[in-house]
């Protein structure tokens, strides 16, 4: 049954290279929730990277979005609208604001250690000594430091009760990093509460982060994000079982564009990778046949 209350979710891509089947996937997934929960979709760019972003990716993703006939009822329409009034660049002082009050709170650390340098040892270790500092030192990079006790337990429509242990999963997760930018966790957290997105669809790969973003949401007061409806679907393989993710290049969406494949085309191979009986021809048709089922793991 369709929702009378209008929620809101997000489709963002990061515009670092060319999309490929699997976010036309995610999209087409997340459109389909939209409808069934009566929700409106933001398109959220997230190019807070510059050194990442091309201006052929931006483009990419508008065109993949037009290809697929997704409407987003909020977000740029062009790339000289995002540049001009939806780039993340423009929510910066937002973005630290949120650091500048964990900083505050007195759970931030800076950590200069690279990955090797950590030889096995988790960053929240009590070997760490970084975890000792209480001077910030604006040149390096920024974690939070964890509780002892971090589990994080929420309910989520398609896997029901999830507990994430941060600790484990994600321990004392970054915040800012090394090139003073934000980190992706409270990119996408001020993001979501700014916009007041309380619908979120992503891959069940994405759960740490989840447990991460309500962590910090807690911490930062940030109550929309916490009381989100979330839908966190299995991950969707290849023929070969390789992650879709690694399906770019020759295989992107604007390569298959390039090629003459079709609307119709993309659409029966989506339904196909979810199981999806009849196959869809297009976006109306695929969420004719949508069912969440499909999206459990079995």
């Amino acid at each position: 049954m369709v929702s009378h209350n209008c929620k809101l979710t997000r489709i963002a891509p990061t515009p670092s290279g060319f999309l490929h089947i699997g976010n036309a996937l995610s999209f087409v997934i997340t459109a389909c929730v939209a409808r069934l929960r009566g929700a409106d979709v933001l398109l959220r760019i997230d190019d807070l990277d510059h050194d990442r972003v091309r201006a052929e990716y931006v483009i990419d993703i508008f065109e993949t979005l037009a290809h697929l006939r997704i409407e987003c009822a909020k977000g740029p329409v062009d790339r000289n609208d995002l540049s001009r009034n939806w780039t993340q660049q423009m929510r910066v002082n937002r973005y630290d604001s949120a650091i500048e009050q964990l900083a505050k709170a007195g759970v931030l650390y800076s950590c200069p250690c690279s990955r090797k340098e950590f030889d096995g040892m988790p960053p929240n270790s009590l070997e760490h000594a970084c975890r000792s500092r209480t001077e910030i030192q604006a040149d390096q990079p920024l974690r939070i430091r964890l509780p002892e006790e971090a589990v994080i337990r929420f309910q989520d429509t398609l896997m029901g009760e999830v507990q994430i242990d941060l600790n484990e999963a994600m321990p004392d997760l970054i915040i800012r990093r090394r090139d003073g930018l934000p980190s992706y966790q409270i990119a996408s957290l001020v993001d979501d509460q700014y916009f007041g997105v309380d619908l979120i669809v992503r891959g069940q790969d994405l759960l740490p982060s989840t447990a991460a973003q309500l962590f910090l949401a807690e911490m930062l007061g940030l109550d929309q994000f916490s009381r989100s409806e979330f839908y966190h679907h299995k991950l969707i393989a290849g023929k070969d079982g390789s992650k879709l993710s690694k399906s770019a290049g020759a295989s992107s969406l604007k390569a298959l564009r390039d090629k003459g494949v079709d609307t119709k085309a993309v659409f029966h191979k989506l339904s196909a990778l979810i199981g999806m009986e009849p196959r869809s021809h297009d976006l109306q048709s695929f969420c004719t046949y949508f069912d969440v089922e499909l999206l459990k793991q079995p």
